[in-house]
């Protein structure tokens, strides 16, 4: 963090990440006129706040604004994501933004909820990797569709896109579980006995980490069934078992 000290986050809930994004609603902000570059604000783009517990890269949630919002704004939407989870960290990791380098986050939110603040190191490369990272998968999905100009209407996308996030999709650094697994400790997907497609395959011979036994027989007959969260194409949900 700022001060040179490494967190380690032991457990999930200990350590979360908090950053702000501006989502362009359509074509970016440049433009070929003085100043090359349209306003970050509604209706040109969303500022999106996105919470994530490091342990687990859970995306604990979001809060969505039309222009860059105070700080005042910012521990006001940190309140309702706490209440929502029933929970709150042990440490909060930000920038060094107006939003957060002020009295009233480091003085006044934080103590009162006994929540200590760790800034980014300035001029330090990685130091909110994990959140920009999810800002990038985000960023990404929504390039799929039309990002909504309702704020209504793009809460709701959000909503989807971070049920997916956090449910279906896995994630490399947690080993290919989920978020959802590492947070609430559920057994792993890919930890339970796997469908084998090769007929010959030994029984006992290894593959892919991490190693499992084999459901049924090698070569059994493979049925892939593929459905989308709410109907969203963008969120694929991809699920395999045996033929009957």
């Amino acid at each position: 963090n700022g001060n040179g000290s490494r967190i380690v986050s032991k457990y999930a809930g200990h350590t979360w990440h908090a950053d702000l994004t501006a989502v362009p609603i359509s074509g970016g902000f440049w433009t070929n006129w003085v100043p090359n570059s349209l306003w970050q604000r509604w209706p040109i783009c969303w500022w999106l706040l996105n919470v994530e517990d490091h342990f687990s890269r859970r995306w604990m949630g979001f809060a969505v604004f039309k222009t860059r919002p105070e700080s005042e704004d910012v521990t006001a939407a940190l309140d309702r994501i706490n209440e929502v989870e029933q929970a709150k960290p042990k440490h909060l990791i930000v920038d060094q933004g107006s939003e957060f380098k002020c009295e009233h986050f480091e003085e006044e939110w934080c103590k009162e909820r006994d929540i200590a603040p760790r800034f980014k190191a300035v001029g330090k490369h990685g130091s909110i990797a994990v959140v920009e990272r999810l800002h990038k998968t985000i960023k990404t999905i929504l390039m799929l569709f039309l990002i909504p100009e309702d704020q209504s209407q793009f809460e709701r996308e959000l909503s989807f896109v971070r049920d997916w996030y956090n449910e279906h999709r896995s994630h490399e650094t947690l080993a290919a579980k989920t978020p959802n697994e590492v947070y609430h400790s559920r057994p792993a997907a890919n930890e339970q006995p796997r469908l084998e497609p090769r007929e010959r395959w030994p029984r006992g011979s290894p593959c892919a980490a991490p190693q499992v036994d084999i459901e049924g027989d090698p070569g059994d007959p493979i049925v892939l069934e593929i459905d989308c969260l709410e109907g969203r194409r963008h969120l694929p949900i991809i699920r395999a078992r045996r033929a009957a």
